[in-house]
């Protein structure tokens, strides 16, 4: 299962908020991220435990836009970048 988050920011903006629902699910949960508003190209961790390990991720932007990453597998990885283009299309990296 998944435990814990390790994410860069390259979104090119600040991530005001960050939430996690399981993949195929509704039901969004804010995720403490430390630090809590990562700027862009800055690394955070948020803590927390999960069997699943498919997961959507969606950030709440400066610009108040609302990007989402679906179905990001997070088991086993050391950590993701969450990248964003200006086009606003979105695709995760994983380390």
């Amino acid at each position: 299962g998944a435990s814990g988050l390790n994410l860069v920011n390259n979104t090119g903006q600040t991530i005001f908020n960050l939430y996690i629902r399981r993949t195929g699910t509704t039901s969004w949960q804010p995720l403490a991220a430390t630090p809590s508003k990562p700027a862009k190209g800055m690394k955070a961790t948020s803590p927390f435990a999960d069997l699943d390990c498919a997961f959507d991720l969606k950030v709440t932007l400066e610009d108040k836009s609302e990007p989402v990453w679906g179905g990001v597998n997070l088991c086993e990885v050391k950590s993701l970048t969450l990248n964003r283009n200006e086009a606003g299309v979105t695709w995760v990296d994983y380390d």
